[in-house]
């Protein structure tokens, strides 16, 4: 099975949109982390392959994206054959 560059491209950016994430509530000491700008991102991110996620209270968002972040995980362990360009950047955000 041939395996799509488009694919490894989205977890690309799906990985940059947690990593920025990650890195910007590490550093936010002069203020909260503004999490509508992660969803912003997020939303942006995950319409490119057709989910149409809304803006909604962190918490609810948060666990949606887990549930879509899960299930990025299983497609690509079950379609990738766990190709690295497939692994997703652990949150450290919340």
């Amino acid at each position: 099975m041939s395996l799509s560059e488009t694919y490894f491209e989205f977890i690309g950016q799906v990985n940059k949109v947690i990593s920025d994430s990650n890195f910007n509530s590490y550093k936010a000491t002069k203020g909260p982390f503004i999490y509508k700008d992660h969803q912003a991102e997020m939303i942006s991110t995950l319409k490119g392959i057709g989910f149409n996620l809304q803006f909604m209270p962190k918490k609810d968002f948060y666990e949606i994206e887990s549930q879509v972040l899960s299930l990025l995980d299983s497609i690509s362990k079950s379609f990738c054959g766990g190709d690295a360009r497939t692994k997703l950047e652990p949150r450290m955000y919340r």
